[in-house]
């Protein structure tokens, strides 16, 4: 019976001259996902501070090594998008902290330009409002890029060659949220013979709306950009614009 069901189909579409592998529908598009992250409690094992020494980010204290339970899912897998990193995420009253690994490069990442999705990193898109059904950004979204650098910086350090991140503007947004210092994003990385490691954190004053403890719900999405390796989303491709479309997003609990 599953074998005349497979004929059929194949005379169908040769008919039609649609090739049996080819998708006319994503089958993440079947689905309504939701999500749960995890808090991330500050680190037991995190040195206090001597009396009167600067009081250490959230990256040098220690509070961004994520385990399993911060795992976010590759939905891309339904519809047999290749994987070739792994993206961890998990909030605190202070802000959101990323963590990401890549591997299966030959060459260094790639870094063209500031904004546009060109240069190798990691994407994250957050609405603080998880607000239901819109197809435009409002003040509650954000686009955050986050850039590994290079493995071997000259002595001559340029904001390209060492890790950083910005606040992108979302293509047909209805309003922009509010402006943020760059340098308040902190990014740190790691390199290997096949990849890197990409550790970073959103303080909550980076976030128009963040309120964790009066909206647990959010929407999240998120891409890693490489030019060797190509694009890895969440679950959808480019075609269907979810770099400007929220709808898409996924919904996601702070637990």
């Amino acid at each position: 019976m599953v074998d005349d069901e497979a004929s059929a189909r194949q005379k169908i579409a040769s008919a039609m001259g649609i090739p049996m592998s080819s998708k006319l529908v994503d089958s993440t598009l079947l689905f309504e996902f939701a999500i749960r992250i995890a808090k991330l409690e500050a680190s037991p094992s995190s040195p206090k501070p001597k009396k009167g020494a600067r009081k250490a980010s959230s990256l040098e204290a220690g509070h961004w090594e994520l385990g399993e339970a911060h795992r976010l899912p590759h939905f891309g897998c339904l519809s047999g998008k290749a994987m070739h990193g792994e993206v961890f995420f998990a909030w605190s009253e202070a802000g959101l902290y990323l963590q990401m690994r890549v591997s299966g490069k030959s060459a260094a990442p790639s870094f063209v330009q500031d904004r546009g999705g060109f240069s190798d990193g990691l994407r994250v898109w957050i609405d603080t409002r998880c607000s239901p059904g819109i197809h435009r950004a409002t003040r509650f979204c954000h686009c955050f890029h986050f850039f590994p650098g290079q493995p071997n910086p000259s002595s001559d350090v340029t904001e390209s060659s060492r890790p950083h991140a910005i606040l992108d503007e979302i293509p047909r947004c209805r309003e922009l949220p509010a402006a943020i210092d760059p340098n308040d994003l902190e990014v740190r990385s790691t390199f290997y013979r096949d990849g890197y490691a990409l550790w970073g954190h959103i303080p909550a004053r980076c976030l128009t709306g963040y309120s964790p403890l009066e909206f647990d719900r959010i929407r999240i999405f998120y891409d890693i950009v490489d030019r060797e390796l190509g694009t890895q989303s969440m679950m959808l491709g480019p075609e269907l614009r979810y770099a400007e479309d929220p709808s898409h997003w996924v919904q996601a609990s702070l637990v």
